[in-house]
């Protein structure tokens, strides 16, 4: 109910009991609500919109950046980006999420 709310642009001080349902939020949603910006596409939206132009999961990009050794501790995102966008023809936005993805993967 609380995604419904956002997605019709209800403004956070009317979405009742707001900060216990937030608690159970994922980040991105949580951030929409602080920000007010509940058009903003969510993080898992992200990765399905990836998985839907490639046909490679986050999962499976995982272990492509491992192979490629994109999970090394210090690799920087731009080789990784670059590596996205020739690869894969994924746009700033959407390597970064994978960015991401690997980042938490490797703990960081």
């Amino acid at each position: 109910m609380l995604r419904t709310l956002c997605n019709q642009g209800m403004p956070r001080a009317v979405i009742p009991n707001i900060n216990t349902c937030a608690d159970k939020l994922d980040h991105c949603t949580q951030q929409q609500l602080r920000t007010g910006d509940a058009h903003s596409m969510t993080f898992q939206a992200y990765l399905d919109n990836i998985e839907a132009k490639t046909g490679v999961s986050a999962a499976q990009f995982i272990e492509l950046a491992r192979e490629n050794g994109f999970l090394e501790a210090g690799t920087k995102a731009t080789p990784i980006i670059t590596w996205l966008a020739d690869e894969y023809g994924l746009g700033r936005g959407h390597a970064m999420a994978l960015v991401s993805v690997f980042k938490r993967e490797r703990g960081e």
